[in-house]
């Protein structure tokens, strides 16, 4: 699995689906103030490329 950065605070998680959109994280730590980091997906990561 591969992550981009871009300039706008965009990160793309990209999959092996190829022939699918790549799923996007759309908050960022999600539990702010906890010691862990959560995050929110808007998109389901795929392991395979699907028919």
């Amino acid at each position: 699995m591969r992550t981009y950065l871009y300039f706008f605070r965009q990160v793309r998680l990209v999959d092996a689906d190829t022939n699918d959109r790549d799923a996007r994280v759309v908050s960022y730590d999600v539990n702010k103030g906890n010691r862990q980091i959560a995050h929110a997906v808007d998109r389901v990561l795929r392991p395979i490329d699907l028919p």
